[in-house]
């Protein structure tokens, strides 16, 4: 129920990639993609460790009565807080690991 740190704190600015803030990057072409970089390491760290922040803040003060809560019907079945939270937890992750196999890749050249 409350607005994305991306545009909440003004990082969507510091980023100034070139989508709208509500364009899901899920839906992203291939020749889209390859428009998000960052050359500022310091502001992708930062990013990381307010959003990290954020995370464990959240889940520091869940309820965990709430984890049952329907929180999306636009699926069948419906997705519940629960398998909302494990689905970012698991984007994230992935995210990390396509960025340690990135450098990797570059490191290695």
């Amino acid at each position: 129920g409350e607005e994305a740190l991306y545009t909440s704190k003004g990082w969507n600015k510091r980023f100034d990639l070139p989508f709208p803030d509500y364009a899901p990057e899920y839906k992203h072409t291939s020749e889209e993609a390859e428009q998000v970089t960052v050359s500022d390491k310091d502001l992708l760290s930062d990013y990381l460790d307010v959003s990290i922040k954020l995370a464990k803040d959240y889940l520091d003060n869940l309820n965990e009565d709430t984890l049952d809560k329907i929180v999306d019907e636009n699926w069948s079945p419906p997705v519940t807080q629960q398998a909302r939270l494990v689905s970012i937890i698991d984007d994230a992750v992935m995210h990390s690991g396509q960025a340690v196999y990135t450098r990797r890749l570059v490191i290695n050249e």
